[in-house]
Formats: C-alpha cells, sequence, structure tokens
C-alpha cells in the first residue's frame, strides 16, 4: 500500500528538471519499503490535442487530420464546380461574366435599431473569367488545390467541402472553413495543432500561436508562410491592447502559384485598446490571391464587423459568424476563431448557442471550466464561475443582459428592433445563378462542396476534435498537474 508521496526538492531532482517530481513509498511488508520516483509532464507540455497535425510526405496518401476546417480543391479537373451552401455563390456564365446578386446569410446593419441595411450577401462572389480574372469574394470555406494526388484521405472535423466527380459516392462531411493549396506536394509539414497553446503569465502576456486548423507547409510550393491560423494571435497585456491577427482557417502562401497574400481569414482582426475602439478589418474564411491564375482579389464580408458603442450604434455587417462587441465593459476580450467576437457588457442574460468557434476571455469569474472540443483559447484571470460545457463551439453566458438568446447555426445574426417585418427566406447561404452550364447540381450540406476529380477514393472520417496516437499504452491516465499531486 501507499505510505507516504513526498515532492521532490530541487537538490533531490537532480538532472530531472520536472518541478512536479514525486516519490512515492510503498509499504511492502511490517519491515520493508520501496520507494518510486515519477516526474509528471508539465502543464505546458500538454497542450491539449484537439486536432492534429499530420505530415505527409510523397503525397501518395495525403492524410488532412484536421479540425476545424477544410476545402479541397483539385486541379488537373477541366471544370471545377462549386455546389457551395453555407458560404458560396457561384456564377458562371461561360466564366465570362458574374453577376451576384444574393442575399443569404446577411449584412445587417442596424443603427440605432433604426435602419436595417442590407446590402450583401452571404459569402461568395465568384467571378471566373477565362481564368484570368478570379475575384472571390468568399467568406466561410474554401477551395483546396490539390495537383496530382492518388490518394486523398481527409479526416475533417469542423469543416469541410466535398465535391466529389467521377466518384461513386459523394459524402460530404463538412462544415465551415478552409483553405488548402497543395501544388504538386512533396512535402506537407503540419506544424501546429489545433486549438490553443496558452501561455498565461500573470494575464501580462498571452502569446497564442496557434491554429484550428493546420498550418500547411508546402514544400514544392517554394515558400510557404503561414503567419496565423485558425484560432488567433492573441497578445493580451494588462486587457489594454488586444491585437488579434488572426484567420479562422489558414494564411497559406503559396509561391508556386507565384503570390498569395492573406491578409485576414475567417473571423477577425480585432483591435480592442481599453475597449475604446474596435476596428475590425476581416474577412470571412479566406484572402487568397492567387497570381498563377492572373488576378485573384478577394473582397469579402463573411464573418462580420460589429461595433457597439454603448449600445447607440449596431453595425452589423454580418454572414456567418457574428462579431459582437457591446462597448462599456472594461475587461472582456474575446477573439474568437471561427464565428464570434462577443463582447458584452451590463447586460442580464446572454446565452449564445453558437456554432464554430469562440475564445472567451473572462476576468474576475470564480470558476471557468471549459470542457471544449474543438476550437477554443480561453485566457481567463481570477475567474469565479463561468462552466462553459461546450462542444464544437461555445455556450458563453454573459452577464447583464435581460434577454438575447442569440441560437444561430452557421452563417446569421439577424436582429430586427423597431422593423415590422423582416422576412429572410434563404437556404443556407445563396443565390446561384448558373448560365451557360448545362448541368449544376448542388448538393451542399453545411458548407462546401469541392470537386474533385481524377481521385478514386476518398474517404472523409470526420470526428469532432481530435485524433489520439497512442502507442503501447494500454492506459493512458492523465492526472495532472500540481493540483491532482498532494
Amino acid at each position: 500500500m501507499i505510505k507516504k508521496i513526498q515532492t521532490l526538492d530541487e537538490k533531490e531532482r537532480g538532472g530531472n528538471k520536472r518541478e512536479n517530481s514525486i516519490r512515492v513509498t510503498y509499504s511492502v511488508d511490517h519491515q520493508s519499503q520501496i520507494s518510486l520516483i515519477f516526474a509528471f509532464p508539465t502543464a505546458l507540455e500538454i497542450s491539449t490535442m484537439s486536432c492534429h497535425l499530420v505530415h505527409l510526405n510523397s503525397i501518395q496518401a495525403l492524410e488532412i487530420s484536421s479540425m476545424s476546417c477544410h476545402l479541397v480543391h483539385l486541379n488537373s479537373i477541366p471544370t471545377l464546380e462549386i455546389s457551395t451552401m453555407s458560404c458560396h455563390l457561384v456564377h458562371l456564365n461561360s466564366i465570362q461574366a458574374l453577376e451576384i446578386s444574393t442575399m443569404s446569410c446577411d449584412l445587417v446593419h442596424l443603427n440605432s435599431i433604426q435602419a436595417l441595411e442590407i446590402s450583401s450577401m452571404s459569402c461568395h462572389l465568384l467571378h471566373l473569367n477565362s481564368i484570368q480574372a478570379l475575384e472571390i469574394s468568399t467568406m466561410s470555406c474554401h477551395l483546396v488545390h490539390l495537383n496530382s494526388i492518388q490518394a486523398l484521405e481527409i479526416s475533417t472535423m469542423s469543416c469541410h467541402l466535398v465535391h466529389l466527380n467521377s466518384i461513386q459516392a459523394l459524402e460530404i462531411s463538412t462544415m465551415s472553413c478552409h483553405l488548402v493549396h497543395l501544388n504538386s506536394i512533396q512535402a506537407l509539414e503540419i506544424s501546429t495543432m489545433s486549438c490553443h497553446f496558452e501561455h498565461l503569465n500573470s494575464i501580462q502576456a498571452l502569446e497564442i500561436f496557434t491554429m484550428s486548423c493546420h498550418l500547411l507547409h508546402l514544400n514544392s510550393i517554394q515558400a510557404l508562410e503561414i503567419s496565423t491560423m485558425s484560432c488567433h494571435l492573441v497578445h493580451l497585456n494588462s486587457i489594454q491592447a488586444l491585437e488579434i491577427f488572426t484567420m479562422s482557417c489558414h494564411l497559406v502562401h503559396l509561391n508556386s502559384i507565384q503570390a498569395l497574400e492573406i491578409f485576414t481569414m475567417s473571423c477577425h482582426l480585432v483591435h480592442l485598446n481599453s475597449i475604446q475602439a474596435l476596428e475590425i478589418s476581416t474577412m470571412s474564411c479566406h484572402l487568397v490571391h492567387l497570381n498563377s491564375i492572373q488576378a485573384l482579389e478577394i473582397s469579402t464580408m463573411s464573418c462580420h464587423l460589429v461595433h457597439l458603442n454603448s449600445i447607440q450604434a449596431l453595425e452589423i455587417s454580418t454572414m456567418a459568424c457574428h462579431l459582437v462587441h457591446l462597448n462599456s465593459i472594461q475587461a472582456l476580450e474575446i477573439s474568437t476563431m471561427s464565428c464570434h467576437l462577443v463582447h458584452l457588457n451590463s447586460i442580464q442574460a446572454l446565452e449564445i448557442s453558437t456554432m464554430s468557434c469562440d475564445l472567451v476571455h473572462l476576468n474576475s469569474i470564480q470558476a471557468l471550466e471549459i470542457s471544449t472540443m474543438s476550437c477554443h483559447l480561453v485566457h481567463h484571470n481570477s475567474i469565479q464561475a463561468l462552466e462553459i460545457s461546450t462542444m464544437s463551439c461555445l455556450l458563453v453566458h454573459l452577464n447583464s443582459i435581460q434577454a438575447l438568446e442569440i441560437s444561430t447555426m452557421s452563417c446569421h445574426l439577424v436582429h430586427l428592433n423597431s422593423i415590422q417585418a423582416l422576412e429572410i427566406s434563404t437556404m443556407s447561404c445563396h443565390l446561384v445563378h448558373l448560365n451557360s452550364i448545362q448541368a449544376l447540381e448542388i448538393f451542399t450540406m453545411s458548407c462546401d462542396l469541392v470537386h474533385l476529380n481524377s481521385i478514386q477514393a476518398l474517404e472523409i472520417f470526420t470526428m469532432s476534435c481530435d485524433l489520439v496516437h497512442m502507442n503501447s499504452i494500454q492506459a493512458l491516465e492523465i492526472f495532472t498537474m500540481s493540483c491532482d499531486l498532494p
């Protein structure tokens, strides 16, 4: 039986630098005993598993175990038909003129709840003009270019566009977002995880170099520079400056296509300085400049600029997810991932049942228990009572709002105040005008259908969060951290 458990001091640890090393003394019988030393992993060594990285070389078998988001665009396909649901309008008029008047997810401008101007659409304008001028105002889900790949296995979770042509079975496990360009790929190095690196140092410096889905290094494409990814680069310095240079899925620099400049992504560039200025220069999912296709300019709209200052001016440029900034809060900074910036103060009850992903920074709350699955960076200081039992996105309960229930699915914030009749009867995202194309069938799911030709087998094994590799371990029980040790 266990007789004694004690923490080793620095001298006893010797070469073992782990601070949470312990000695457990077992009593064998009345006269003899045995001592064992255990070195438990530190907190920073257990940095979640939520989604996972796959390094695939030679691209004979490309397995993308991704979490939040993936779109697959496969080249060597004569015709790319994007049947999208949640996010895309595709007008193909002999690939010369694309005019999309769409509606579907909604830009809602509510200023003092008097004027509702819906001036945009939902996700994407795809202009394909003989592949000379491609202007994509895209939102939520995205194209992934895969050239000459024999086997593509996508283990995705949250977001996937899969269109299978010449494939007998179309299985779409899709959700939200993603750009993956694979061009004769020789080396795919995914050097990130899925959701979060959390460095919490007295709530003075939180630097999160994270992803929600994937940092893809494509070697055959000479330079891949990924400066942020799916969830957020969040710098929190005494809750005075929050600079989020984030994406929702991927910043991908593809050099084979000579210039890929991605200036924002899936949800939000959010600069919050003392909660006085919220500037969101955002997109929805991806700004992609593809130079090989001579001009790709993406002016997208999709996720949403919401500035609420003293609840006087509500401007919602929304579509697929939602940014809600409600001022007069001293310290709530939510750097969210795919869908939502929610800053709410002086409101009694806000329940957000959102879809994709949320980062919630809550200060001065007694207990924050986050049982998250997919994509969450949570920075919390002095938190007393917040239990977030989320699966893929987050249920966020924010205090002091009398009645605001946002029950959104993939795409919509609809605020109807002082408006007698607003009926948005949209599908999920799109008006699709197809001219001079004999057959375009849109079997959409949640986000996107991506046309994959010349691929014999596509298996989508999607999960919710994680691929867990357990090697020769019969039982993995992590009783972490030092708080679990006497």
